[in-house]
């Protein structure tokens, strides 16, 4: 489902001349060589839930969570438990 909403709305942010400008700048600015969508939907296409697991268990740790609230909150336990993973 995300690799079809991904795909499905890719084309829209590309609907104004400026916006493709900016795609094909910003993959020239990051070295990668410019391409086309159709070539974008293949990459998409190639990624597996696998690959998604294990990147998320690279990214969120535990140990490296943090929590902003904003409130006359006292009690921080109920905020630690929503802090795991």
């Amino acid at each position: 489902a995300a690799k079809r909403y991904i795909i499905g709305t890719f084309p829209m942010g590309l609907e104004q001349s400026d916006s493709v400008a900016q795609y094909y700048a910003h993959n020239e600015v990051l070295g990668k060589n410019p391409t086309n969508p159709k070539d974008v939907y293949r990459e998409i296409e190639k990624v597996t839930s696998k690959e998604i697991k294990d990147m998320a268990v690279r990214v969120f740790k535990n140990n490296q969570m943090n929590l902003a609230v904003v409130g006359p909150h006292k009690d921080k336990r109920k905020f630690l438990k929503i802090l795991k993973v």
